[in-house]
């Protein structure tokens, strides 16, 4: 892939219909001179945007997911979680890309105008030619035109003739060098994003997306339905424009006005660094403490503050300001307080209390101890059961996720091998974990009647039980 920036001239091309001598960014795979891109390839882009704090997943060659990404409508992926859907895909031909108002883009929604003909492409850049020149555009193999940008205001979709504008959580594209069906592929046409700042912020009058044929811009109130999107909302299509009666402003306008009152009322904006220039370790601690709603603000700061100190505890509290100002940034959409000096104060009292490392807290030494082991994926959690009990006393918690983590194994074998230990007797379920968000809860176990027998005897002493209990005689004692 080449570096960002670098331009290819690609002479011969003629498949978008500009004729000879365009020049593209990026990776430019109908050129004979490239290969074309890699799984590798496709994993480092990911990458790179999802340092932007976007959400990405992988493709397949037909441009669908090639993994579950509704949950990434909301927060964008760890690189655990990436590589995990690079693994997991037996086929990956491109890399999708979020729209709407992620983590990312709090006070912002990225959009993306998709124009299906050069036609309507070229209206467009005629009559805003300086949006043309430094919006970030990408040459679709249709031909036609992707034009990204991040705007001001509510999320929305809204269908035309000639294309689409997404700008919500609802939709994605396709980020270059992704292979088209048709077998072309994307290719950046002048700009390609080195940060989410190489995405311009304007209002959605200035980008002229929203002009129908009369010239008019259609407000929000001119939307009519127009199917379902891919999350299952409702989306919308360009009807009749209705104009707004004077003084009346949406509910999402004034939230968003209160936000920024909010903001900028009691505390100033002072520039912070970007995600992407953020070490790996604090970036990754900065994307997994981030909350999904109001109220879970000062738990995850608290989380945050125990990552921190497990990357550099003797660095103080104010020492972690930049860090803690991309955190903010980040969760703004999430959090009802959105002033910065009420998330900085919450940070320091937080940074008070921690007192323990996440790594340093007896279950997670506990499950160091027992992963070391080693033998077959059931003997190291066997083992990993008894090092947790040990700490805890009795019942303890464990997920599929942890679990896998420390055997170095899949999600899916660890849940398989769980369930087998509580068939087999060795664990009982105490509590089964919630999946919810504002929960977290892990599956609670306890020791079950063949906690001290090892591989087959568990089965068996299993199996001495059931028929003492069933004759009424003694219950066996279990194996040592």
């Amino acid at each position: 892939m080449s570096p960002a920036g670098e331009p290819i001239t690609n002479p011969s091309s003629a498949t978008d219909g500009e004729g000879s001598g365009e020049q593209v960014v990026g990776h430019d795979a109908t050129s004979a001179s490239e290969p074309p891109p890699t799984r590798q390839d496709y994993y480092q882009l990911a990458l790179e945007f999802r340092a932007f704090g976007l959400s990405v997943f992988p493709l397949r060659r037909n441009k669908c997911p090639a993994a579950r990404w509704k949950q990434f409508q909301r927060r964008p992926p760890t690189d655990r979680q990436i590589t995990r859907m690079f693994d997991a895909a037996s086929v990956v031909g491109g890399v999708g890309l979020v729209l709407g108002r992620p983590f990312a883009a709090f006070d912002e929604v990225l959009a993306c105008r998709d124009f299906d003909s050069l036609l309507a492409y070229r209206a467009w850049a005629e009559s805003h030619p300086e949006l043309a020149a430094t919006l970030p555009t990408v040459l679709t193999p249709r031909p036609g035109r992707h034009v990204y940008v991040r705007l001001r205001g509510p999320e929305r979709f809204v269908k035309f003739a000639d294309g689409d504008l997404r700008a919500d959580r609802g939709h994605y594209v396709c980020l270059p060098p992704t292979r088209h069906p048709n077998g072309g592929y994307y290719r950046w046409w002048n700009t390609r994003p080195g940060s989410l700042r190489d995405f311009p912020v304007i209002d959605i009058e200035q980008s002229g997306f929203l002009q129908t044929r009369t010239g008019r811009t259609v407000s929000k109130c001119g939307f009519r339905s127009s199917g379902r999107d891919n999350a299952g909302r409702r989306r919308m299509s360009v009807g009749t424009a209705v104009e707004s009666p004077p003084g009346l402003v949406s509910q999402s306008e004034h939230r968003a006005d209160d936000s920024q009152k909010q903001t900028n009322g009691l505390c100033p904006n002072s520039p912070g660094p970007d995600l992407a220039e953020l070490p790996p370790q604090i970036r990754e601690a900065v994307l997994r403490t981030l909350p999904m709603r109001v109220g879970e603000r000062n738990d995850c700061l608290l989380r945050l503050a125990r990552a921190l100190l497990d990357i550099d505890p003797a660095r103080p509290a104010a020492g972690w300001e930049g860090v803690v100002r991309v955190w903010w940034m980040l969760a703004h959409a999430a959090i009802g307080t959105k002033a910065w000096c009420v998330t900085w104060g919450e940070f320091t009292r937080a940074w008070d209390r921690a007192e323990v490392p996440i790594s340093g807290s007896l279950p997670k030494r506990a499950m160091r101890a027992g992963a070391s082991t080693s033998g077959d994926l059931l003997k190291r959690l066997r083992d990993l059961c008894r090092a947790l009990a040990s700490v805890t006393g009795g019942t303890f918690f464990l997920s599929c996720r942890d679990a896998a983590a420390a055997t170095n194994r899949s999600k899916s074998a660890a849940s398989r091998a769980l369930a087998r230990l509580v068939l087999d007797g060795f664990v009982v379920t105490v509590r089964l974990g919630a999946r919810h968000p504002r929960l977290r809860r892990a599956t609670e176990y306890s020791p079950g009647p063949c906690w001290n027998a090892d591989g087959d005897d568990c089965r068996a002493d299993l199996e001495l039980r059931s028929v003492a209990t069933a004759t009424g005689s003694p219950i066996p004692r279990a194996a040592s």
